[in-house]
């Protein structure tokens, strides 16, 4: 079992069967032990959808609640942010410089299999977002 972070969010915006939530950065993550896995920078906020939550009624807009998230989800977003686009950038230059001995179009090939690569993950971020298991929970304050 893999080891989830939390962060405290605001719900922004309520759908059927998802919910959108905002968090900020807090004053103890300096010192956090998990900072390195984490992906909230300083001074940032970030917007998170929580899909396919059942329990996405029973919040309120404005309510702070809880987010987690698997810690090696951070190592999963890198690959494919970083690590296959460089991939495949360096595979179109490998194959057009067998091709051509024009620099031109071998930069010209590893930037346009760079921007279809981008542009299928936009076309296809719903399933794309469905491989990240976000929770959200609530925030139950004991009352004196």
């Amino acid at each position: 079992m893999s080891e989830v972070i939390y962060h405290n969010a605001i719900v922004t915006e309520i759908m059927p069967k998802s919910v959108k939530v905002r968090i900020e950065r807090g004053t103890a993550c300096d010192t956090c032990y998990n900072k390195s896995a984490c992906n909230i920078s300083a001074g940032t906020s970030s917007m998170i959808y929580v899909i396919n939550t059942a329990e996405a009624g029973t919040f309120s807009v404005g309510e702070t609640v809880k987010v987690g998230i698997g810690a090696h989800a951070g190592l999963k977003a890198i690959w494919y942010a970083y690590i296959i686009p460089l991939i495949l950038m360096a595979l179109a230059f490998a194959v057009c410089y067998c091709f051509t001995s024009n620099e031109l179009w071998q930069a010209l090939a590893a930037l346009g299999v760079l921007v279809i690569y981008y542009l299928i993950l936009s076309r296809y971020k719903h399933k794309f977002n469905s491989k990240f298991n976000y929770t959200v929970e609530k925030l139950y304050h004991i009352e004196d």
